[in-house]
């Protein structure tokens, strides 16, 4: 994999930052190049140095197997820190990434002076990023690197690029808010996905996303914090993720923000915060709902609408006008059945929340389903072991499209 200089170019409005990406073999549905958009008055803060790209593509490769050359300029601390920030991605996940060899052109840090020194979180409107937008507007730091600026709403996050207008729906929405706390919004929009869909668990991959989108805007922040998503549980870390402060350059440096605090816990002590019960939107669904509500129909959904039954806060929050019923919990347990982390994943909170909120029916339930959810995960990890990453793409792509 080559990865050429990048390239800006302001057209339209927008600012753009791309670079080709070279494969030496074919591969199916592989995008020519990967690409960054922001409006246009971000134009002084995008850099063309190729930190953000090596930080994404870092995870196709590492996938694929196949060595990187990067012919843009990149942070000796990033270089530096790449190869063990892989090897801990193979140790934690041998049979998704391996570590590979990384060539350089040029290696050189952005001199800290012709960075803004701004503090930046990538926002989508779930618990994990509301969270850190709630711990720094009710805990104010003394220290200027702990102070946010901004925060990143990335279209290709977790919102399909054809769906523009849930898209801007939504930022015009969260807009508003950002402007009640005093932080600035920023709008931005990448392909990246397209190099990871139907391969890469998004679980791992959107790292690369969010952490390279700030590296493109280089020259804005000094310090970026990545939303913790439950990194760690019980005291151990679950997920390679937890180490992305190794993804940090010179000039930039990556944070994460409570790995070890799950998100019931985290939606308990947002449970007063009203901003958060009028936007709260975390949809994994292909096909988003019109009107911003909850489908009742992903894992995602239903995981927060079970989270808000316990917490007695359903009523409370616009976007979860529906109240758990019998059906919808089943649907939850069953939804979860077919997910790689399973039943396990809610073993210590949900049950914790249930016995304080006096719910055994969602506690026998829960048990009822836990032990065939431990099995299916391990017969399914066995099976999908024996199927090759090539006709796995094709049967996924067949699937989800």
């Amino acid at each position: 994999m080559i990865i050429h200089q990048p390239e800006i170019k302001v057209q339209n409005g927008e600012v753009r930052v791309s670079a080709r990406v070279e494969m030496q073999k074919e591969i199916v549905d592989f995008p020519e190049k990967l690409w960054f958009t922001f409006p246009e008055e971000n134009s002084p803060f995008v850099t063309d140095r190729a930190d953000g790209f090596l930080t994404s593509l870092i995870f196709p490769a590492m996938y694929l197997g196949v060595p990187i050359e990067v012919r843009g300029v990149v942070s000796p601390k990033l270089a530096y820190n790449i190869e063990t920030f892989q090897k801990i991605h193979h140790l934690m996940l041998p049979n998704i990434f391996q570590p590979m060899e990384v060539k350089y052109n040029t290696l050189s840090e952005l001199p800290t002076k012709e960075v803004l020194g701004g503090v930046g979180t990538s926002f989508s409107g779930g618990i994990d990023s509301s969270y850190v937008i709630w711990n720094h507007l009710t805990k104010p730091k003394s220290n200027p690197l702990e102070q946010l600026s901004h925060g990143l709403f990335i279209h290709g996050f977790d919102i399909s690029l054809n769906d523009s207008e849930i898209y801007q729906s939504l930022y015009r929405k969260y807009l508003q808010f950002f402007e009640r706390w005093g932080l600035t919004l920023i709008q931005a929009r990448s392909n990246y996905i397209e190099f990871t869909k139907f391969r890469i668990n998004w679980l791992f991959a959107h790292n690369g996303l969010q952490i390279g989108c700030a590296q493109v805007l280089g020259k804005l922040f000094n310090r970026f914090i990545k939303p913790g998503g439950d990194e760690m549980s019980e005291g151990h870390v679950e997920e390679p993720g937890y180490h992305i402060h190794l993804l940090s350059t010179g000039s930039m440096d990556v944070s994460l923000h409570s790995p070890y605090i799950l998100r019931l816990d985290k939606l308990s002590r947002m449970a007063e915060w009203e901003d958060i019960r009028e936007y709260l939107w975390v949809c994994s669904n292909l096909e988003k709902q019109e009107d911003g509500n909850a489908c009742n129909d992903c894992a995602k959904c239903l995981n927060t609408l079970v989270y808000l039954d316990l917490l007695k806060l359903q009523p409370e929050f616009v976007n979860f006008p529906n109240p758990l019923s019998i059906k919808l919990f089943l649907k939850f347990l069953v939804r979860n059945l077919y997910l790689s982390v399973g039943m396990g994943y809610y073993k210590e909170h949900l049950t914790r929340f249930a016995k304080l909120a006096g719910r055994y029916d969602i506690l026998i339930a829960f048990w009822l389903f836990y032990i065939p959810s431990e099995i299916m995960i391990m017969l399914k990890l066995k099976f999908l072991g024996l199927i090759p990453r090539d006709l796995k793409y094709k049967i996924k792509q067949r699937v989800y499209r």
